[in-house]
């Protein structure tokens, strides 16, 4: 063990596998690492805290960097990641400040939590095909990203052209790029039904527009330079810390005053309850979701209106109400959507 030796140089056996638990913690001194092509480990906090490190050459042979492994190696700029790494771990690259770029590989499988937090020069971020899982935070506070591009071969993440990253079904919004270029009104996808944790971490955005949002999770927008706020009737629940320290000032709900009473709204947000709120009183509100014909009920006749108003014919319809699953279309999904609902299958329509 090194831990907090002041060596400058490693050169390591060709016949070493793994470099053990913080090995060279905190070794001030150290500014470059050439690993050999038998390291496939790099274990936990290996080489936390060599803030001069600023130069690491892999071996092609490693596969799992672990937790906090490079943490706080606050000289590293660029990062090239050879073609068998699978795991980053939780806080491996955590507050590396100076840390601009990152070619993650392609057989990458998992991004752990706070696996990239805080570096706060790190522009672009491209989630290659393979990965199914980014922890929590793994990119919170990198206030330079551009932009998200997530390969469009991914099965469980998806990105926009404004470089959003958002889960493949864009039905949760994960993270926000802090450093996108500014834009005052920002309509969130109708597929989207939650905003994820600090997904709106002081974003500098005007205005944010969610038709179809039921979920705002804990910190989602705080500090966030946010002045006015567009919610619809479906909101359920906003959690702690949401809008903490966010400049709101203005929220138009597209619903009655009794609706709003009924959202759960945790603590941490005054910032929220007391802006100046306008309600539509009844745009949306009045009707049963599905209710397609409008007479209060939600059965067979209202598949029927679905069905003609799908073929063409000339009929009433509720318009608010026919974008059954949320997708932002009408169509015949919306109809398999509402067959299912009636035959007491477990789906959700709106």
């Amino acid at each position: 063990m090194f831990i907090g030796s002041s060596i400058s140089q490693i050169v390591f056996s060709e016949t070493i596998t793994k470099i053990g638990y913080m090995a060279f913690y905190n070794c001030k001194g150290l500014t470059e690492i050439v690993f050999p092509d038998s390291v496939a480990q790099i274990e936990e906090r290996a080489f936390w805290g060599c803030e001069k490190l600023s130069a690491i050459t892999f071996g092609n042979n490693l596969k799992i960097i672990g937790k906090d492994a490079f943490g706080l190696c606050r000289s590293i700029t660029s990062l090239n990641l050879p073609s068998k790494v699978e795991e980053i771990g939780n806080g491996a690259f955590a507050y590396c400040y100076r840390l601009t770029s990152v070619n993650f590989s392609d057989n990458l499988l998992s991004i752990g939590k706070e696996a990239f937090k805080g570096c706060s020069d790190l522009q672009e971020v491209q989630i290659p095909s393979h990965v199914y899982e980014i922890g929590q935070g793994a990119f919170w506070n990198c206030n330079a990203i551009l932009g998200f591009t997530v390969d469009v071969n991914n099965g469980f993440y998806a990105s926009d052209e404004r470089g959003v990253l958002y889960n493949k079904d864009k039905t949760s919004l994960i993270q926000y790029p802090h450093g996108a270029e500014y834009i005052y009104n920002f309509d969130i996808p109708n597929t989207v039904r939650t905003i994820e944790e600090r997904a709106f971490e002081a974003i500098n955005i005007g205005c944010v527009t969610m038709t179809h949002v039921t979920t705002i999770k804990n910190n989602a927008f705080i500090e966030s330079p946010i002045s006015t706020l567009k919610l619809s009737n479906r909101m359920r629940s906003i959690g702690t810390d949401a809008f903490h320290y966010a400049w709101l000032h203005t929220v138009y709900f597209d619903g009655a005053q009794e609706q709003w009473a009924a959202v759960s709204i945790a603590e941490g947000n005054d910032e929220l309850q007391n802006a100046n709120f306008y309600f539509s009183g009844n745009t949306g509100t009045d009707y049963i979701p599905g209710d397609i014909n409008g007479d209060g009920a939600l059965n067979n006749k209202d598949l029927n209106r679905l069905m003609k108003f799908l073929a063409g014919d000339d009929v009433e319809v509720v318009e608010a109400v026919l974008d059954l699953n949320g997708d932002g279309n009408v169509n015949n999904k919306d109809l398999n959507r509402l067959m299912k609902y009636l035959a007491g299958e477990d789906v959700e329509i709106y």
